[in-house]
Formats: structure tokens, sequence, C-alpha cells
């Protein structure tokens, strides 16, 4: 994502008075300051502001929507107090509730954390944004780590989204472009792993 897709994405946040999702912009911005993904190259900031696009684009016009798909990682990846402060006293007790549903402890289960997840629509669409996102850069990730990821997805995430479908009827259209992202990228990628 370009400084100019980047600033064109705020600038569609201001337009549309998404405030608390630009507040989430701020705070994303400190917290994952000179974090680069794992190739090495890309500004981990990028992750988090394309799931919040993707969203976007999709029609999501719910600001906490939004701010969560801004923040999903920062409860998880950052050690500042100083922003973490801030992340709570900037956003309501459900907001943060989503954030940390999010937000992976050291020996977390997969399976409670889908369920968790499962339970709270904002957690669920966001997580779904942030699948896809992921999956759209599984080329770069290493042999093994695309095996883990893909049976991951078949394993947790396909009931995540059957779940979704058949529970959060007002995100229904987002729902199932976000299936349709997933299913083919799994398709495409599965078959090439040992």
């Amino acid at each position: 994502m370009s400084q100019k897709s980047f600033e064109l994405f705020r600038g569609k946040l201001m337009g549309a008075q998404k405030y608390m999702a630009l507040k989430a912009f701020s705070i994303a911005e400190r917290a994952h300051a000179g974090v680069m993904r794992k190739d090495g190259v890309t500004p981990y900031i990028e992750h988090p502001i394309k799931v919040a696009s993707l969203l976007f684009e999709l029609g999501v016009q719910d600001d906490k929507i939004l701010a969560v798909a801004i923040l999903h990682d920062v409860l998880e990846d950052c050690d500042d107090t100083v922003v973490k402060d801030d992340l709570f006293k900037s956003f309501d007790t459900s907001t943060i509730r989503s954030i940390g549903l999010l937000s992976k402890s050291k020996n977390y289960n997969n399976t409670e954390y889908y369920n968790a997840i499962a339970n709270d629509p904002v957690a669920t669409l966001v997580k779904l944004a942030d699948r896809a996102h992921n999956l759209s850069t599984v080329y770069n990730f290493s042999e093994e780590k695309k095996l883990k990821y893909i049976n991951e997805t078949i394993e947790f995430v396909y009931p995540l989204i059957s779940h979704a479908q058949h529970t959060y009827y007002e995100y229904s259209s987002q729902l199932r472009i976000l299936d349709i992202m997933i299913e083919s990228i799994v398709k495409n990628v599965e078959p090439y792993l040992k």
C-alpha cells in the first residue's frame, strides 16, 4: 500500500465521518511504528489498514467494525503501555472486547479462540477479512507455514464462515464475498502443498 493509498483511505474515513476508525488509525500507526511484516519489507501497519479498507470497500460502514479492524493486532503485538492506555481510554468496552477476542494469548487453543470469535459479529467479520488479506500474501510463506495456514483455514475458518452466514444476516453480502475470496485462494494453493 503506497503512502498515497494510505492517505486516500484516511480521507475516505474522514469524508464518511468515521471518527472511531480515524482514532484507531492514529493509535495503530503508533503501535506498529517501525514494525515490519514477516517478509521484512512491508510495514506492518499496511496489514490492519488493508483489512479495514477491504471491509469498507465491501460496504461496511459501521465505525466500530472499521476501528476494530484497524486495531485487531494491537493488543496481541504491541508492548507499549502508553499506546494500550490510549486504546482503553479511547474506546468503549464492547469495542475493546472485540479487539481482545481477536488477540491470541501465548498458549491459545484454536478451538476456544474461534468459538469465542464466533459469538461476536464484529470479531467474526474482522477475522474473516483478516484471514482473506493474510491468505492473499500466502505465496510469501514457507511451505510449512502455508500448509499450517491452509489447514487452519479449512479446520477453523470454514466453520466460522458457515456459522456467520447462518447467524449474522445483516452482513450476508460481505460474508459471501469474503467466503469466495478465502475459498478461491485455498483451492489454488492447496493442491501444490506436500
